[in-house]
């Protein structure tokens, strides 16, 4: 499975975002979500073949950070993708997420411009609250 399609196999729909941490020196991002899931493949969406809870998000070499509609980091992530970047031997990791506090910032989008990602965290039943 290509990096692509790693980042598509990971369910952070309405994940919430609980931390993020930007270390500068290291080029890495971690972004601490409340939960999220690998899902199997074929990805099937809740069929997960592991299931985090808490989950931490890492971006490994991170080249930079973009808000294409202006900064506003709201909490919930509703929609991921992953696509080549403009930077030769990087990907753009897009997180869309809503929460703004009005219409023109209740969707925004990050894009995390990177060489590779991992998901790590606690596993746990995804039927638990």
């Amino acid at each position: 499975m290509n990096t692509i399609e790693r980042f598509e196999s990971i369910y952070v729909h309405d994940s919430g975002i609980m931390h993020v941490n930007l270390d500068v020196q290291t080029s890495i991002c971690h972004i601490l979500l409340d939960r999220a899931g690998i899902l199997k493949n074929p990805p099937k969406m809740f069929d997960y073949e592991i299931y985090y809870r808490p989950a931490v998000l890492e971006f490994k070499d991170v080249k930079m950070i973009r808000y294409p509609e202006g900064y506003c980091l709201n909490d919930s992530i509703m929609y991921q993708k992953a696509m080549l970047s403009e930077f030769s031997d990087y990907y753009c990791f897009s997180l869309t997420m809503t929460g703004g506090w009005d219409n023109d910032t209740f969707m925004r989008t990050v894009e995390i411009i990177a060489k590779d990602f991992s998901i790590t965290g606690t596993a746990a039943n995804p039927q638990e609250t």
